[in-house]
């Protein structure tokens, strides 16, 4: 099969740093895909689906509206295969990304000056890695329950670094672009009890370990975990949670590639409910954070450490839900309970809820809007 995709969006928002300052997309991908291994190296073959070779280039242009340019460049080599019903594995023992900058704002570079670390967010940047991904789904059309576990390991840079060891981070350069050097481990595992009349409760735990090295002193801000927003703690924006006790400024928010971390631990649970023909009910909470392994982009605040416990941040919230058939149509409601930033004995909000006072809801209700269910 040859396939070609073409793509684009725009992420916008009238409430936070992204007023005026959009974010936009554009890209395409060309893939080659073979009904078979094409390997230098034997994988075992199941009857149950046959195998799958894949070789995907890819471009894609972001444009920061008030700061710069980006273009990637992709190339990936990967392998796909079933060993039965639920079970898919995806290996990938190359997957190439270069990255680089251009059209910077007069504005933006006057931000270098006063957050000296964004001299190293935005130069080129070359990932040689590979990852390993299995999927594993449980749902039988009578069970009960539901088992969802999704596991990810990605490494990039162990053979840049033999062949040109770097000193210091950023240190080392091939092709004229520096190269990372991480290994990056994350899983997703869910757990879905059905009830009756349609209702259900699901459950979530994710978690995100990574150990950058050599010549990264972070993780690329392509491949840092997120927090925030209509999938993940509904009660808190994106770009707006963490990391750890940090409440990070305007200008980071702006001028960072992205607001992310090293680190992550998330936990959601919610309820879900008939109410009237196509309408669905959900109740929710979710908790978590994302921390960093150095001080360098954020300082001691948001540092992972033995406290990270007490940096959790806790949401809860209402939603309604459309079931369309061919999709389901979400608006979940939510508010933040505990909020990490403020001072330990103040951390617990709910005290604070008063939703007669409009400055009240200003600040704390947070609309989300999504297609499909969050987990």
């Amino acid at each position: 099969q040859l396939n070609v995709k073409t793509f684009g969006a725009i992420e916008t928002s009238s409430v936070d740093t992204l007023r005026k300052n959009n974010n936009w997309r554009v890209g395409g991908e060309l893939s080659f895909i073979i009904p078979r291994f094409v390997a230098p190296f034997k994988i075992p073959e199941s009857n149950y689906a046959p195998p799958f070779t894949r070789f995907t280039l890819g471009y894609e242009w972001m444009r920061r509206q008030l700061l710069y340019t980006k273009n990637f460049f992709r190339f990936q080599y990967d392998l796909s295969w079933k060993q039965k019903n639920g079970t898919e594995h995806v290996f990938a023992p190359v997957s190439i990304t270069f990255n680089n900058t251009t059209q910077f704002s007069d504005e933006y570079l006057q931000k270098i000056n006063q957050y000296p670390v964004l001299q190293y967010a935005n130069k080129p940047e070359l990932l040689l890695g590979m990852f390993y991904n299995f999927t594993y789904l449980d749902r039988a059309k009578t069970a009960k329950n539901i088992l969802y576990f999704n596991g990810n390991i990605d490494i990039a840079g162990n053979i840049a670094g033999l062949l040109n060891k770097p000193d210091t981070a950023f240190s080392k350069k091939i092709a004229g672009a520096y190269f990372a050097q991480y290994i990056k481990l994350e899983m997703d595992a869910r757990y879905t009890m059905k009830l009756a009349r349609k209702a259900e409760w699901a459950n979530r735990v994710v978690i995100g370990l990574s150990a950058p090295y050599g010549n990264s002193a972070y993780l690329p801000f392509s491949k840092q975990f997120i927090i925030g927003g209509a999938n993940s703690l509904r009660g808190f924006r994106p770009r707006q949670l963490g990391p750890g006790t940090v409440l990070t400024s305007a200008d980071q928010q702006i001028t960072y590639p992205q607001i992310g971390g090293d680190y992550k631990l998330e936990l959601q649970t919610e309820y879900r409910f008939p109410l009237t023909g196509m309408l669905y009910g959900a109740v929710f909470a979710d908790a978590g954070n994302i921390w960093t392994k150095t001080e360098l982009l954020y300082g001691p605040q948001g540092k992972f450490d033995g406290s990270f416990l007490n940096n959790i941040a806790v949401d809860a919230g209402v939603g309604l839900r459309i079931d369309v058939n061919v999709l389901i149509i979400r608006l979940d409601l939510a508010m933040p309970l505990k909020k990490p930033w403020l001072v330990p004995a103040n951390q617990w909000v709910i005290n604070d809820i008063n939703f007669s006072k409009g400055a009240w809801r200003r600040d704390n209700l947070v609309l989300n809007f999504g297609i499909g269910y969050p987990f």
